[in-house]
């Protein structure tokens, strides 16, 4: 059973993105940001416990994927 996307955490997002392609590039404060070469896409994730719905749509949009794909990639 896959999580519900709203109650994930940034740290998971992370993780989810990394085995896409996307590289840590840095991290400022409470955000750690990604670059995947591929596609050129730069995403910026709150490393929170969890994450709203508005954040991770934002972030679905951000890395090009579909909400499905980061399902999947979660779980």
């Amino acid at each position: 059973m896959t999580p519900k996307l709203s109650s994930i955490s940034g740290q998971e997002v992370v993780k989810a993105l990394q085995k896409i392609g996307f590289t840590h590039i840095r991290t400022k404060g409470d955000h750690s940001f990604l670059f995947n070469e591929k596609n050129g896409k730069t995403v910026t994730i709150p490393l929170k416990k969890r994450l709203s719905k508005g954040v991770v749509g934002s972030i679905v949009r951000m890395s090009g994927i579909s909400r499905e794909e980061l399902e999947e990639l979660i779980s």
